[in-house]
């Protein structure tokens, strides 16, 4: 975190307070209707692969463990304001969130 915010602590502790308040889902809320619920979010999260695929042969071309202690993939997906699915993709872990971006978000 950035000096300017204060201790980690201090964020962490405002944010918990301000999301059970529902202050977080009031922003969302408002974000969304100036934008008429024409909206779309893109986020990606690592997903560990279980020890029992890591250790089976991989077909080829497969991202899943490959390569050593790298056992993680990524799923990058696009929702509209009100969280259900528009696209999907899975990379490798290793790979930028910013590569799939471009192409899960062109025509949207």
């Amino acid at each position: 975190m950035p000096e300017r915010y204060g201790p980690y602590t201090t964020c962490y502790n405002r944010f918990r307070r301000w999301t059970k308040a529902g202050i977080w889902d009031r922003i969302m809320g408002a974000v969304t209707a100036a934008h008429d619920g024409d909206i779309q979010m893109i986020d990606g999260t690592s997903v560990r692969v279980s020890h029992s695929a890591a250790t089976i042969k991989k077909p080829p071309g497969s991202t899943y463990g490959s390569k050593p202690r790298r056992l993680t993939t990524k799923i990058h997906a696009v929702t509209d304001a009100t969280g259900l699915l528009i696209r999907l993709a899975v990379t490798a872990s290793e790979t930028h969130d910013a590569v799939p971006a471009r192409e899960l978000l062109s025509g949207l």
